[in-house]
C-alpha cells in the first residue's frame, strides 16, 4: 500500500508542477493575444472606414475625364491605409503562429502526462498483482493473523479499487483534454488560412491601387505646364494665407502689450484647449488626411516639393466645424474661398476652402459647430477642407492635436 501511495503521490506532484507551468503559459500567451487581436481588429476596422470614404469619393468622380492631383493623393492614401491593413494582418498571423506553437507544446505535454499516467498504471497493477497473486481475495482476508490485520488488509484492497477507478477516470479525463485542445489548436489553424487569404486579397487591390495611381501620374506629367500653374497658385494663395493670419497674429499681441497678459477667460480658454491635445475632434464629421504637415513631395511631378502648413481633410461632409470652443477672429474672402480663423486663447484654428460662412467675426463658437460650408471643385468634385493650427505665431502639426488624425 506504500509503494502505491509514493508513486500516486510523487508523480501528482511532479505532473502539477509541470502542467502548471505549461497551463499558465498558455493562458498567458492566449489572453495577451486575444487582447492583441481586438486591439488589431479595431484598427483595422478604423482603416477600412477610410478606405470606404476615399471609395465614396473616387466613385463620384469616375463620370469626370479629368483625372486630377487629387486622385492621385486619395489613391496614395489608399495605398498607405491598406499598408497598415496588410501590416496590421501580418501582426495577426504571428501572433496566430504563436497560439498554434503553444497549443502544440500544450498537446505534447498533455500527451506525455498521458503516457505517465499509462505507465503508472499497469505498474501499480503489476504490483498489487504480485502482492496477491498467491491468494485469492477471500484467503487473503482468512489468512490474517487477527481481525486488526483483516480490517487493514481490507482496506488496503478498497483503496486499490478506488485507486484504479480514480486512474482510470484520470487517463480518461486527460483523453478529453487532448481532444478538446486538437479541436482549438484547429480552429486557429483555420483562422490563420482565412488571414492568408485575406492578405493575398488585400495585395491584389494594393497592387491594383498603385497601377492606378501609376497610369494617372502618366496622364498629368503630360501636363506639367497647367499643373506647375496651379502649384503657382495654391503658393499664392498660402501666402495671403498666412499673411492673414500674420495680422491676427500682430493684432493679438498689440493687444497682449496693452494689458500686459492675457485675461483670464482667454488664458482659460488657452489652457483647456491645451489640455486637449490628442483629443481634439476632427473639423469634419467623416475625413482622411490626403496631405500631411510639412514639406511634401508632389504627388505627379518629380524635384517639387510643397509646404503645407497644416492639413487638407478628403471629405464626403460638406460642413466644417469647430474643433474646440472659442472666438470668430476673421472670415476673408483669399482667392475663391472663404478661410475662417477661430481663437483660443493663445491658439488660432483655420478652416480655408469655404465656400459658404455660417458666422461672422466675434461670432462665440462651441466644440464640433457647424461654421461653413466647404467648398467642392466643379472639376474634380472633390470636397477638400484645408486645416491649420497656430500658436500665436509657431505652426503646430494638427495630426498631434486631432484625436487619431
Amino acid at each position: 500500500m506504500k509503494c502505491l501511495k509514493h508513486i500516486s503521490v510523487s508523480f501528482n506532484k511532479y505532473n502539477s508542477k509541470v502542467f502548471l507551468v505549461l497551463l499558465l503559459s498558455l493562458s498567458t500567451t492566449l489572453v495577451f493575444s486575444q487582447v492583441n487581436k481586438q486591439n488589431l481588429e479595431r484598427d483595422s476596422k478604423q482603416l477600412k472606414k477610410e478606405i470606404n470614404i476615399l471609395n465614396n469619393v473616387l466613385k463620384n468622380n469616375i463620370k469626370t475625364s479629368e483625372k486630377s492631383v487629387f486622385e492621385v493623393q486619395a489613391i496614395s492614401k489608399k495605398i498607405e491605409i491598406r499598408k497598415d491593413i496588410i501590416s496590421n494582418i501580418d501582426v495577426e498571423i504571428n501572433n496566430i503562429v504563436k497560439d498554434i506553437y503553444s497549443y502544440e507544446a500544450h498537446i505534447s505535454q498533455l500527451k506525455k502526462d498521458l503516457k505517465k499516467l499509462k505507465e503508472n498504471y499497469i505498474q501499480t497493477i503489476r504490483q498489487s498483482y504480485r502482492s496477491i497473486s498467491s491468494y485469492n481475495r477471500i484467503m487473503f482476508l482468512l489468512s490474517s493473523e487477527d481481525l486488526f490485520q483483516a480490517y487493514k488488509r481490507l482496506r488496503y484492497m478498497r483503496e486499490y479499487a478506488n485507486y484504479r477507478k480514480t486512474e482510470g477516470e484520470r487517463i480518461l479525463k486527460k483523453n478529453k483534454e487532448i481532444s478538446i485542445s486538437i479541436q482549438k489548436s484547429n480552429r486557429i489553424k483555420k483562422a490563420k488560412i482565412k488571414l492568408l487569404e485575406k492578405k493575398k486579397e488585400e495585395l491584389g487591390i494594393l497592387k491594383d491601387d498603385r497601377t492606378t495611381k501609376n497610369d494617372i501620374i502618366k496622364n498629368l506629367r503630360k501636363k506639367n505646364k497647367k499643373i506647375l500653374a496651379q502649384i503657382d497658385k495654391k503658393r499664392k494663395y498660402d501666402r495671403i494665407l498666412q499673411k492673414e493670419i500674420e495680422r491676427i497674429i500682430a493684432l493679438e499681441m498689440e493687444e497682449k502689450a496693452k494689458a500686459f497678459r492675457l485675461t483670464e477667460e482667454a488664458k482659460k480658454l488657452s489652457d483647456n484647449f491645451k489640455k486637449n491635445k490628442g483629443k481634439l475632434p476632427w473639423p469634419v464629421k467623416r475625413g482622411v488626411v490626403i496631405s500631411s504637415y510639412g514639406k511634401q513631395p508632389h504627388p505627379s511631378i518629380p524635384n517639387i516639393f510643397l509646404y503645407n502648413n497644416g492639413v487638407h481633410i478628403l471629405t464626403e461632409s460638406k460642413n466644417a466645424r469647430s474643433v474646440f470652443s472659442g472666438v470668430v477672429t476673421s472670415v476673408q474672402l483669399i482667392g475663391e474661398s472663404l478661410a475662417i480663423i477661430i481663437k483660443h486663447g493663445e491658439y488660432l484654428t483655420v478652416y480655408s476652402n469655404i465656400l459658404k460662412s455660417y458666422v461672422k467675426k466675434g461670432d462665440v463658437v462651441s466644440t464640433k459647430q457647424k461654421i461653413g460650408d466647404i467648398y467642392k471643385d466643379i472639376i474634380d468634385e472633390k470636397t477638400v477642407l484645408h486645416f491649420q493650427i497656430w500658436k500665436n505665431n509657431k505652426k503646430e502639426d494638427p495630426s498631434k492635436w486631432i484625436y487619431k488624425m
